[in-house]
């Protein structure tokens, strides 16, 4: 049995930084709610070892359609729709624990971090 995890986010001003949490072999689903219009490019990295320095990026366009994209190897996908970008991430494993930022191009960014945890079995939501 897969576990899911929902976690919403509200972007209001600058810069935010929020925790997930998940555990192997699940999913994690990610709302990045935004209040800016824009129609930027929209994305969902992992941060490398150099702060500054984004990698494994998912990257959604505004013209795109459908409106849902997926990383090359189908474990994370971006979903646009207006004022909501979401973000699952599923089939999670020890490696994907670390710093993301999720954002559009210009516009706004948040940061996150990503805790990937074996066992455990609840549910959790908000943030």
């Amino acid at each position: 049995m897969k576990i899911l995890f929902i976690y919403t986010y509200l972007i209001s001003g600058l810069v935010r930084c929020f925790d997930v949490t998940g555990y192997t072999g699940g999913t994690v689903i990610i709302f990045c709610n935004y209040q800016q219009l824009g129609q930027n490019e929209k994305y969902f990295c992992k941060k490398g070892i150099n702060p500054n320095t984004l990698k494994d990026c998912v990257i959604i366009n505004h013209n795109q359609t459908p409106n849902i994209v997926s990383h090359k190897d189908s474990r994370i996908a971006l979903v646009d729709t207006p004022n909501i970008l979401t973000v699952v991430h599923k089939e999670l494993s020890l490696q994907d624990s670390g710093s993301y930022k999720c954002g559009a191009s210009r516009l706004w960014n948040i940061d996150l971090n990503l805790k990937v945890n074996t066992g455990g079995l609840w549910w959790s939501s908000g943030v």
